[in-house]
């Protein structure tokens, strides 16, 4: 697993090089020993990433770390939302002896962190754990499996990586 998630890091940060540009140099050099005319020259060619006019406090640990809280709030709110839908669009199946259903519920329990990168234009990640519960209902009619607290089934830890780019998270 932590092999995988080196992989996935570095792979967010040559994705996030892409927006890596090429300058060209110039320099002026003296074609000739004596005093004759200088003439412009290419001298060196160098890669620079490009800055975006954000101010430098943006890429602040403090910063991205505050931010990524109110993200980590915001993504689970909408993770809260795709639990109501799950819980008020059961698929209820006749079983033996009854009536059951299944439905998927993540969260609410969550940790996150974040972790400095050598990119520039991503200097952090962010990482976000949370659990996607199997719950079950059963009755022994369709009105008994509505009022049923669930029973939890299954149980899979989920890791979502983000990138912290130009000053926001971005999924």
């Amino acid at each position: 697993m932590r092999r995988f998630v080196t992989v996935l890091l570095g792979l967010l940060v040559a994705l996030t090089a892409l927006d890596v540009t090429v300058s060209v140099r110039m320099a002026w050099a003296d074609t000739a020993n004596s005093n004759k005319s200088k003439t412009k020259k290419t001298v060196a060619v160098s890669k620079e990433t490009v800055s975006h006019s954000k101010p430098s406090n943006l890429n602040s640990e403090e910063m991205a770390q505050k931010l990524f809280e109110e993200f980590v709030a915001d993504w689970m709110k909408k993770l809260e939302h795709i639990n109501v839908t799950n819980r008020s669009k059961p698929q209820i199946q006749a079983v033996e002896g009854g009536y059951s259903c299944c439905y998927i519920n993540y969260g609410p329990d969550r940790e996150f962190w974040i972790k400095r990168t050598d990119s520039p234009l991503t200097p952090f990640v962010g990482f976000l754990r949370y659990s996607e519960k199997t719950l079950q209902k059963y009755g022994k009619t369709q009105e008994e499996v509505l009022k049923d607290v669930g029973k939890v089934v299954a149980e899979t830890p989920v890791t979502e990586i983000f990138r912290y780019t130009k000053g926001k998270w971005v999924y």
